[in-house]
């Protein structure tokens, strides 16, 4: 979808980050991607945690379209460098993504709905910042191990 999307913006970049394992399926479906991608799409397999922070302290935004995808630390990592979110209106999504405020989540995704998305974004992906930052900073580490000590001093 991504690739589909960014063949028809040409004026876009889109940089896709992940790591696989080398098993036959990984690598096959790697080579699918490579063999469709536009010329304005760049894979990276895997980056240093410095070139993972330029990218999103450099990004205009973070696209996430995987289905049921239980919670999306990624999207977590983006709202820390103040970018915003384009989802699928669902699953773990829903969770960290505040719609208008951290980013848009879309109901039915599909190309020309993340498009649309994309180009919204692209205009002033700036005004999402603080509000990206804030919503990030519920989900930090220090946050997360108060609640925990909240929640085991409840259950004694």
């Amino acid at each position: 979808m991504q690739m589909d999307a960014f063949s028809k913006m040409p004026n876009e970049h889109l940089v896709i980050v992940g790591s696989y394992e080398k098993s036959k399926h990984f690598v096959r479906h790697k080579k699918y991607l490579e063999s469709i991608k536009p010329t304005n799409v760049e894979i990276l397999h895997w980056v240093s945690e410095r070139e993972l922070r330029n990218l999103y302290a450099t990004c205009k935004g973070f696209i996430a379209t995987a289905i049921d995808e239980d919670f999306g630390l990624t999207l977590v990592e983006a709202m820390a460098s103040g970018k915003p979110i384009i989802a699928a209106n669902e699953g773990g999504y829903k969770e960290t993504v505040i719609a208008g405020e951290t980013g848009i989540l879309i109901d039915d995704i599909s190309v020309d709905t993340l498009i649309s998305a994309i180009e919204e974004i692209s205009k002033a992906p700036d005004i999402f910042s603080k509000a990206c930052i804030k919503r990030a900073r519920k989900f930090d580490t220090e946050n997360f191990v108060t609640k925990i000590k909240k929640l085991i001093e409840y259950a004694k």
